[in-house]
C-alpha cells in the first residue's frame, strides 16, 4: 500500500497539496496534465519537493509516462513516502 504521506496537523498530503497550489483550473482525478497547466517543468519541482533525501533519484522516464492528475498524485505520494514510484 502507498504511504499517503498525511501530514497529522492539516489531515492532507503534501502531493494533494502540491497539485491544488499549482493547478489554477478546476480539474477531476482523470483530468490530464497538459489541459490543468502542469508542465515538465512544474512536474519535476513537485517531484524534487516531495522526495524526502535529497539524494534520491527521481526516475524521469516514470515521470514522463504520467498523464493525469491522479496518476500524478499517487506518483508523488510514492516518492514522498521514500517508496519507488510506478
Amino acid at each position: 500500500m502507498i504511504d499517503e504521506a498525511v501530514d497529522d496537523a492539516t489531515g492532507s498530503d503534501i502531493a494533494s497539496r502540491m497539485i491544488d497550489a499549482a493547478v489554477r483550473v478546476p480539474f477531476t482525478e482523470n483530468s490530464r496534465l497538459a489541459e490543468v497547466g502542469l508542465d515538465s517543468l512544474t512536474l519535476v519541482s513537485m517531484a524534487v519537493e516531495c522526495a524526502p533525501d535529497t539524494d534520491q533519484e527521481i526516475d524521469a522516464g516514470a515521470l514522463a509516462q504520467l498523464r493525469t492528475v491522479g496518476e500524478l498524485r499517487q506518483w508523488l505520494r510514492a516518492l514522498a513516502g521514500g517508496g519507488e514510484p510506478g
